[in-house]
């Protein structure tokens, strides 16, 4: 799918058919909870689950700018992704509902001839809470910024990422979890790697009056990454990924 949707951009295709490259990516297993992911080295293996998504773009009238971006592809792709690696941003923002910020940090840094990504939360405690590392292809991370339009470059979208203001930025709000959005898949890993039960870590969640919940785009644009903090763990699990 991916191989067959650039050759058809470069030869000149539509915008429905570049918009479309990356629908879906077959053969994903559950995000590895509770520690950083595998090393880049097993992208093509990787252990994170995709679900089929639909680009909201295919059925919008294209922006002049985008159009002009996708005519020059090979130009614009080098272009948005030239930057003075690696490119960091740290915040602080209490997550974890202790009254006491915790330290944010996203990285992205070449590897090979692709990017990885990171985003990890310490707890004011200097405990880490969070650690997701991922594989960031140079073609996904270009194709993400030449669609959204309001980054220039890569180095603009890492200095707003924690910008709650920013298109597609890292978020952070107290809502209630419903247990329909508890990806079982998501929830089941999640109980083998902390040595639990699926069902106890969803009643804990749906218990709580208001669920802290962080979400950001990870390895793609429609990768959305949702993640909820449980208390008798004290970090953050992936309850649902995708867009």
């Amino acid at each position: 799918m991916r191989v067959i949707a650039l050759i058809l951009l470069l030869t000149g295709s539509s915008i429905l058919v570049f918009s479309l490259g990356y629908i879906e990516r077959p053969g994903f297993r559950p995000f590895s909870l509770g520690s950083a992911s595998p090393t880049p080295g097993s992208a093509s293996n990787s252990t994170y689950p995709s679900k089929t998504s639909v680009n909201v773009l295919a059925t919008q009238t294209p922006d002049p700018r985008l159009t002009e971006r996708q005519r020059q592809w090979p130009i614009e792709r080098e272009k948005l992704v030239k930057a003075t690696y690696p490119l960091i941003n740290e915040f602080s923002l209490d997550v974890d509902g202790d009254r006491r910020p915790d330290k944010l940090f996203y990285r992205i840094q070449p590897w090979e001839d692709d990017f990885e990504g990171q985003v990890k939360i310490t707890a004011a405690a200097k405990r880490v809470i969070w650690d997701h590392e991922f594989y960031m292809g140079k073609n996904d991370l270009a194709k993400f910024l030449v669609e959204v339009l309001d980054y220039s470059n890569v180095t603009q979208w890492v200095k707003n990422f924690f910008n709650s203001k920013a298109p597609y930025a890292f978020e952070f709000e107290k809502a209630r979890i419903k247990a329909s959005e508890i990806d079982e898949v998501q929830i089941n890993h999640a109980a083998e790697i902390h040595k639990t039960t699926a069902k106890k870590l969803r009643d804990e969640i749906l218990s709580q009056p208001k669920n802290h919940v962080i979400s950001y785009r990870a390895e793609w644009r429609e990768d959305l990454m949702l993640a909820v903090y449980v208390p008798s763990l004290k970090q953050f699990i992936c309850y649902s990924r995708g867009y």
